[in-house]
């Protein structure tokens, strides 16, 4: 991906072309391909729920 990327412009079909060359099954092929930034939230609902363990909102953002 990042040779892929670096210095270049990224288009829908560079990206198909690069998931295509993949050596996945087709099944997970198609869900990468399917991805969209909207439809894809990785970790973030876990690390902004694990927040309030780390951070004390109350006391100005100060680290625990």
């Amino acid at each position: 991906m990042k040779e892929l990327t670096r210095g270049r412009a990224v288009s829908n079909e560079s990206i198909r072309q690069f998931i295509d060359a993949l050596e996945l099954p087709e099944k997970r092929k198609v869900i990468l391909q399917n991805l969209t930034p909207q439809s894809y939230i990785g970790e973030a609902e876990k690390l902004a729920k694990a927040t309030d363990d780390y951070v004390d909102l109350g006391n100005r953002f100060r680290l625990l």
